[in-house]
């Protein structure tokens, strides 16, 4: 997750779905609002907290990492010349 909308009120319930977090979004975060939107929600399994990048760059290479090292999600794609 890279940063939060302003509707968002500085809530970051749903945070658990992310893979990484960005720094600026960590700063960003009121986790009291967090916590008991969690709470109410009876969801705390969304607020849990992913590892936090510095920068975009950081993100990316901790992403492909991932993807790269286990090979679950490369799959081999045919695709026909352009028509244009």
């Amino acid at each position: 997750m890279r940063s939060l909308t302003d509707a968002s009120d500085r809530n970051l319930t749903a945070v658990g779905l992310a893979d990484f977090e960005h720094a600026d979004l960590e700063m960003a975060t009121d986790r009291k609002k967090t916590f008991i939107n969690a709470v109410t929600a009876s969801a705390p399994q969304g607020t849990r907290m992913p590892p936090v990048v510095e920068t975009d760059p950081e993100g990316l290479v901790a992403a492909l990492a991932i993807v790269l090292s286990s090979g679950k999600y490369l799959h081999i794609y045919y695709v026909s010349t352009p028509v244009c």
